[in-house]
């Protein structure tokens, strides 16, 4: 038996009740399905993934496996309050939504930075709990969320902003006598 799983069974257990919550998350993809909205890329990609990775990394009983669930289930905790406060019809505001995003690209960014901290240990020849093969998943799994969710932030925030300065923008000119001129007001910045 792994010394993991000796040293700690109450941790294992609840790294495997995690484990299998993965497939609870595969709920909001039925929903999506339900009201036939279009499932993007990212979604099956994260969802798929996340569930070979967790389940065996839990199989393996490797120790970065615990940080991975942590901020997995922190990430997830606040996702699925907002999918709960949704469905109760509240309404959230657009910078929940925005706050959901940059807190899972810093989940990506986190994972990448343990990964890193693993390679570094492991080539420093120090005891470490973790396979090349799954430390090898684990990048490549991190570094492809990190540009999928990036993607993503740009595609729905970015230009979500930009369509709006283009409204504030057409409804800024005004026509006077056959000549269109730009009303004055605020500036609007390139970001």
């Amino acid at each position: 038996m792994n010394l993991i799983v000796e040293e700690d069974p109450t941790a294992y257990l609840w790294t495997v009740i995690f484990s299998f919550s993965k497939i609870l998350e595969f709920g909001d993809t039925y929903f999506i399905l339900l009201r036939k909205q279009k499932l993007i890329f990212l979604h099956w990609y994260h969802h798929a993934s996340v569930v070979l990775f967790t389940w065996f990394n839990t199989a393996r009983v490797e120790e970065a496996g615990s940080w991975f669930c942590l901020m997995n289930a922190a990430v997830h905790t606040l996702m699925y309050s907002y999918y709960l406060l949704r469905a109760l019809r509240v309404s959230v505001p657009q910078e929940f939504m925005m706050l959901i995003t940059i807190s899972q690209i810093a989940q990506m960014v986190s994972g990448i930075i343990i990964c890193a901290y693993v390679t570094v240990t492991k080539l420093q020849r120090h005891i470490c709990n973790m396979s090349n093969l799954i430390l090898t998943c684990a990048i490549l799994m991190y570094l492809s969320y990190f540009v999928l969710f990036v993607d993503f932030f740009r595609k729905t925030y970015r230009q979500q902003q930009s369509s709006r300065k283009q409204r504030k923008l057409s409804t800024d000119v005004r026509e006077e006598d056959g000549i269109q001129s730009v009303c004055e007001g605020p500036e609007i910045s390139a970001t």
